[in-house]
C-alpha cells in the first residue's frame, strides 16, 4: 500500500503513525488518515497517536486482532489516541462528527491507560 500523502494533512506528520518495532513503515489509508485529521479540527484538541500503523510482525506482538492475516493497523486504518480524561468528550466528539464508523474506548483509571481506538471499517470488539 502506498503511504498517504502527508502534506494533506494539516495537524499530523508521518512520524506519528510509523510502526513502533522499528521498521520505518507507515502505510496509512489516505482516506483515514484525512478523516482522522478532520476529528482532530472538529475536537479543537490535540490528538496524541498512541499507535498507528503495524507491520504484520508487530501486529502480532501487540495486537488483540482475532483476524490473522492482521488487524486494521496493519492495513492502515486504524489508530490508537490517547485519552486524557480533560479532552475526553472532545476527542469523542471530533471522532463522531467526522463520521469515523470506529470508535471503541479502551481503558479505565489514569490516564496512561486510557485510549480511544478509531478505525475505519465498523468493528465488533470486546474487552471483558
Amino acid at each position: 500500500m502506498p503511504e498517504p500523502n502527508w502534506s494533506l494533512l494539516e495537524h499530523f506528520t508521518r512520524h506519528e503513525f510509523v510502526c513502533r518495532c522499528g521498521c520505518g513503515r507507515a502505510d496509512m489509508d489516505e482516506g483515514f488518515v484525512v478523516m482522522l485529521d478532520n476529528a482532530r479540527r472538529l475536537a479543537g484538541v490535540a490528538f496524541h497517536v498512541n499507535s498507528g500503523f503495524r507491520c504484520p510482525r508487530h501486529d502480532r506482538r501487540v495486537g488483540t486482532s482475532a483476524d490473522p492475516g492482521g488487524g486494521p493497523h496493519t492495513k492502515g486504518i486504524a489508530a490508537d489516541i490517547a485519552w486524557p480524561r480533560e479532552h475526553a468528550r472532545a476527542i469523542l466528539r471530533g471522532a463522531v462528527q467526522a463520521d469515523i464508523p470506529a470508535i471503541i474506548m479502551q481503558g479505565a483509571g489514569p490516564d496512561d491507560n486510557r485510549y480511544v481506538h478509531l478505525g475505519k471499517a465498523p468493528e465488533v470488539t470486546s474487552t471483558y
